[in-house]
């Protein structure tokens, strides 16, 4: 029987919802797992790891996973690598497979005496304009402590190779998707139209929904502006905006100059339930970032089989590959105008490109499928 282990944690969230969901997919088909953590003191959603310890998956708390990739967290790295007793821990660090999440974080696990065949997810490296040099220690890392660099999309893989990782390294698995979790949460009474959950969402309006942190490249903005001067939205038509991050009050102060502050609601950052209930909701959803890997606000929309306009960035490509949604580039504002204002005029049309993102997301996104893909790496 394989042990695994898996990071569950990131810096910012604290314990994280997929990679939980991970842990307990890959425990139900009977590994050995064990996850590991910066703390119990926080989590992406409520419950994380009580539901961990419920199913029996133990955990390892690594402190310094609780600092962002930077001269502090270095150091302690460093200086860990360089003890010898990292290099002879005992057999409770010894594992099949260690999941990681990001060139540092392996190195981190290295450095703390974890052993084991590394498998390292790459969320996202390069895609925000970041220095060069940042990017070139990240494959440098990736290529002496990692055996397989697992690459969201097809795009990311590409990225990869350009900041010099090894191209036999890199294997394209896509994210999990907890589909039946979705499914059973979207069939809630109290999810029916968001109602029970805003009171901003009301029945009988129409909602454009979009989650998304508020980021440059997220472009909100462009957004705000599509809808602002659309020349064929119902009256009854409000625009939802759910995250939040350094854009928000920018944004906000936009749809106030633009005279439509009254149409646009923003709700803040939203749990997964939440998100879930507005992606039901929506009459149609859109996101617009010019720079992604696996975008969840993308994938989840499909899966509920809501129309979609998204931008072809990240999976994105996979997406329009599958025909499944209207897909634009992210550059093109007046293109995102004219699919947008379609939309209202000819919904047909996308509508029935969004009756085949269910069977789409069930068969490549799983997360069983996922979690057996990783481990037979």
């Amino acid at each position: 029987m394989k042990k695994i282990a898996v990071v569950v944690t990131d810096p910012v969230s604290g314990v994280l919802f997929y990679p939980v969901q991970l842990c307990l997919a890959l425990a139900n088909r009977g590994y050995r797992v064990s996850a590991i953590a910066s703390s119990a003191n926080k989590e992406q959603t409520p419950g994380l790891v009580n539901s961990l310890k419920k199913s029996g998956i133990s955990i390892f708390y690594l402190n310094e996973l609780s600092l962002p990739a930077g001269k502090r967290a270095l150091g302690i790295a460093v200086g860990r690598y360089l003890n010898f007793d990292a290099f002879n821990s005992s057999n409770n660090f010894s594992f099949n497979i260690v999941l990681s999440t990001g060139p540092f974080v392996s190195f981190q696990l290295h450095s703390s005496g974890f052993k084991g065949s590394f498998v390292t997810v790459v969320n996202a490296m390069g895609h925000d304009g970041s220095s060069w040099l940042k990017q070139r220690i990240g494959g440098f890392l990736l290529n002496l402590f990692s055996d397989s660099v697992i690459a969201l999309c097809n795009a990311e893989r590409k990225r990869l190779e350009h900041f010099g990782v090894k191209s036999k390294s890199i294997r394209v698995v896509y994210n999990p998707v907890d589909v039946e979790r979705i499914l059973t949460i979207s069939q809630y009474n109290g999810c029916d139209g968001a109602c029970g959950c805003f009171k901003e969402i009301s029945k009988p309006n129409r909602y454009v929904i979009c989650l998304a942190s508020f980021q440059p490249r997220k472009q909100q903005a462009l957004i705000i502006n599509t809808f602002a001067h659309s020349k064929s939205l119902p009256v009854d038509c409000f625009l939802v905006l759910a995250g939040d991050g350094e854009m928000l009050e920018s944004c906000k102060e936009l749809a106030q100059n633009l005279e439509i502050s009254e149409r646009v609601i923003f709700l803040g950052r939203v749990n997964n339930d939440e998100a879930v209930a507005l992606i039901k909701e929506a009459e149609l959803v859109v996101h617009a970032s010019t720079h992604e890997t696996f975008g969840y606000s993308m994938v989840e929309p499909l899966l509920l089989g809501r129309p979609t306009i998204l931008s072809r960035t990240g999976i994105g490509f996979e997406i329009d590959d599958a025909g499944v949604s209207t897909v634009f580039d992210p550059l093109d504002g007046p293109e995102f105008q004219s699919y947008f204002d379609d939309f209202w005029v000819n919904p047909a049309g996308y509508e029935m490109k969004a009756l085949k993102g269910s069977e789409y997301v069930n068969h490549c996104f799983r997360i069983e499928k996922i979690a057996e893909q990783l481990v037979s790496l």
